[in-house]
């Protein structure tokens, strides 16, 4: 994609960015070349705390596909995977313990061509386990 310059460097959405920034370790990619009309990039978010902490997001219009093992989630063990789509309203997640969250952010209309079967709508303001 010509002009593509990486990953955002902004904190649009993250409420709060300094107070989260000083407790995770967060970090965007770039996706590769071939993968950059759909992606717009990955990201990680790392945490070890002695205190829980609730994080809280703007969402933006674009679906997530995410991975996370951490206390709390569906998983602790083995981790787990879902996709989110669209949110509808602030989204709050606290984080407790030790963990790691990481996804891949689609563009506005990227995820499309990966689930031809459906309906983007169907994932608006749901967060449904990925298909293994």
């Amino acid at each position: 994609m010509a002009g593509h310059r990486g990953p955002r460097r902004d904190t649009r959405g993250i409420v709060d960015a300094p107070g989260l920034f000083a407790r995770v370790r967060f970090r965007r990619r770039a996706p590769a070349p071939e993968l950059r009309p759909f992606l717009e990039h990955y990201w990680l978010i790392d945490w070890d705390l002695d205190r829980p902490y609730a994080s809280r997001l703007v969402p933006h219009p674009s679906v997530n596909l995410v991975f996370q093992r951490h206390p709390g989630c569906a998983d602790e063990a083995a981790g787990y995977a879902e996709v989110a789509g669209i949110g509808l309203e602030l989204f709050t997640q606290s984080l407790a313990g030790r963990g790691r969250v990481c996804g891949v952010q689609f563009r506005p209309g990227g995820f499309r061509p990966f689930a031809p079967g459906a309906p983007v709508s169907r994932w608006t303001g749901r967060r449904l386990a990925a298909a293994g």
